[in-house]
């Protein structure tokens, strides 16, 4: 099993309960790949790539 980490932006903008009911339909979309962020993922060993990156996407680094 993966572990997952989502943060953003957005305190306040729902309650904590309104976030935790929502939660398990965003991990179902996640896993089915229905929900897809604007991320470019960069591995590891291109984390100076990641640093430069100007795309529009988050660049996001994961392991090799």
């Amino acid at each position: 099993m993966n572990r997952i980490r989502i943060a953003g932006g957005g305190v306040g903008s729902r309650s904590a309960g309104e976030m935790l009911a929502e939660a398990s339909e965003v991990m179902a979309r996640f896993a089915n790949g229905s929900l897809q962020p604007p991320c470019t993922a960069f591995p590891l060993s291109r984390v100076g790539e990641a640093w430069a990156h100007t795309g529009r996407s988050r660049a996001v680094v994961v392991p090799d």
